[in-house]
């Protein structure tokens, strides 16, 4: 009863100190609500320390201080509504961090090990093609492409840092299986894209019947030099 109550009521007045601390109590431990708790003197000390997020407001006591997590240095609480804005696009852009980094990470491994494994360049005839030449059993991975690769890559993340991100209304927290579902299956596809864009390639580079696919568009045939280049962009 007394728990709907204090979830139902917009404000309390005249409250004493043990109040405070059983409002913060029965909305954490009956409704398992995170808590904000804002004060200024001594007798709001017990709420802001039990509380998830105890915020002294400025020219609060030393008390108040000492047992809030978060000091206002700035008069008002409208800071506390930038500061919650601020975390939330930071929380969703961690969360694109780590989708970014497991998906692209999983392309290059998969990506790389099936195409030196499985696809063979020499099986395929580029004959008629002055830039053919003899083709390898498989595809080398130069150690200078790789390191290339991995901070233009690393580049490319930091650009995270600076994205146009949508805040959550509602506080999150961390579902890590549905992040690497997310980024599994982001790095599947990107996968799959990468070996038929080889593939495509690599039937391109015969000179009398090249590719449909690059033929529609007026794209000449490829020589086993380009094909690489295409691989690794």
């Amino acid at each position: 009863m007394l728990d709907s109550i204090i979830e139902q009521s917009d404000g309390f007045a005249e409250v004493f100190p043990e109040h405070k601390f059983a409002i913060v109590k029965i909305l954490q431990e009956t409704k398992s609500l995170r808590v904000g708790m804002t004060g200024d003197g001594v007798n709001d000390a017990p709420a802001l320390k039990k509380a998830d997020v105890g915020i002294a407001v400025e020219g609060s006591t030393d008390a108040a201080r000492g047992a809030a997590d978060i000091v206002l240095t700035s008069p008002g609480l409208s800071v506390i509504i930038e500061a919650v804005f601020r975390a939330r696009k930071i929380f969703q852009r961690m969360k694109n961090y780590c989708t970014y980094r497991i998906a692209c990470t999983m392309q290059l491994l998969l990506f790389f090990f099936i195409a030196m494994i499985f696809i063979h360049p020499n099986s395929y005839d580029c004959s008629g093609h002055t830039g053919c030449g003899s083709l390898p059993d498989t595809f080398a991975l130069p150690v200078i492409v790789l390191v290339i690769i991995t901070v233009l890559n690393d580049g490319t993340i930091i650009s995270i840092a600076y994205d146009r991100v949508t805040v959550s209304q509602k506080p999150e927290k961390w579902q890590l299986p549905v992040i690497f579902a997310t980024a599994g299956i982001l790095g599947l596809i990107a996968t799959i894209a990468s070996i038929i864009m080889v593939l495509l390639c690599l039937a391109n580079m015969d000179h009398d019947g090249r590719s449909a696919f690059f033929k529609a568009f007026g794209i000449p045939s490829f020589s086993y030099g380009e094909v690489l280049s295409i691989m690794y962009i």
